[in-house]
């Protein structure tokens, strides 16, 4: 009898053991790391971001007098959301009206709201930090804007608010480089 209690037990470890890596896996997968994304032209550490084709064609539908090209990256890794979105204009972007078009789309939501300067040379930036209520839930947003002439991009984050959360987005801002796709402009 104690030995198929034993060998029961051991079966029960080595599954546990079995799913508990499997999970790991899955999770390291899913984890951030860094993505050279050429079509955005920018590098970012965030979780394996997909690219959102239907949006780029809705967007540079809508706007086909305005835009070039537009390219939207996204995803979710532990109830956080991660957007990376690039549009090449036709003429110079003003990133005040990306800031005000932002904080609209969250007017209804009591969006409390910080903007700074935060230009990365050669370009010039502005960051979004902020908290709104959604179903009586606190979440927070942060969001870099960021433009060369023509070049526009925007670099957000959305999550239910937590010091854990707030880092991992942080994270992911401070992440942004344009290394050799700056000397492109």
């Amino acid at each position: 009898m104690r030995k198929s209690f034993f060998a029961v037990f051991a079966v029960i470890i080595s599954v546990f053991i079995a799913v508990s890596i499997s999970a790991r896996n899955r999770e390291n997968k899913d984890a951030p790391a860094e993505q050279h994304i050429e079509l955005a032209k920018i590098t970012v550490t965030a979780p394996p971001l997909n690219r959102q084709e239907s949006l780029e064609r809705k967007t540079v539908g809508a706007s086909k007098d305005k835009i070039k090209t537009a390219y939207f990256f996204s995803s979710s890794y532990k109830n956080i959301d991660y957007l990376v979105h690039y549009c090449e204009y036709k003429s110079e972007v003003n990133l005040q009206s990306g800031v005000d078009s932002l904080i609209s789309k969250f007017k209804n939501n009591n969006l409390k709201y910080e903007v700074k300067e935060a230009g990365m040379d050669p370009y010039t930036g502005m960051l979004l930090e902020g908290s709104f209520e959604k179903d009586g839930k606190k979440f927070a947003i942060k969001d870099l804007l960021i433009k060369n002439k023509t070049g526009f991009w925007q670099i957000m984050s959305i999550y239910p608010y937590s010091k854990r959360n707030n880092k991992a987005a942080e994270s992911f801002i401070k992440s942004v480089s344009f290394g050799s796709y700056a000397d492109e402009k």
